[in-house]
């Protein structure tokens, strides 16, 4: 497997930020609200940094530049909440809160036929 040259992000506000913050605003547009924050999050970071862990840190591909940019912990950090203040707005914009549900067993509606003949009726 080929090492990553990666370069890492120290500067308060990088360059980079823009490209994660479009990156979350991607995610978010197709999201399902229907699950918690933390699911949405880790669903997220598997999204968007699948197979990038080194060392703990996770790193980005710069499309532009075909360059693995290593992303640090402040910055890891800023993502997270950043990430669940935008689907805390969107629930208050949407008027859909989360809801925690019990995983219920859905039993299929079981169609009744009578010895085995289906009816068909004629629309009016």
């Amino acid at each position: 497997m080929a090492k990553k040259e990666t370069k890492k992000t120290k500067e308060k506000n990088p360059p980079i930020w823009a490209k994660l913050s479009s990156s979350i605003a991607y995610y978010l547009r197709t999201c399902d609200l229907d699950y918690s924050n933390e699911e949405l999050l880790e669903d997220y970071l598997d999204f968007a940094y699948a197979d990038s862990e080194i060392k703990g840190n996770i790193t980005y591909l710069n499309k532009q530049t075909k360059e693995w940019v290593e992303i640090d912990k402040p910055l890891q950090d800023r993502i997270k909440t950043t990430f669940i203040e935008r689907i805390e707005k969107m629930r208050e914009k949407y008027n859909r809160p989360y809801e925690h549900k019990e995983k219920e067993h859905e039993e299929e509606e079981k169609k009744v036929y009578t010895n085995n003949v289906i009816e068909f009726r004629k629309r009016n």
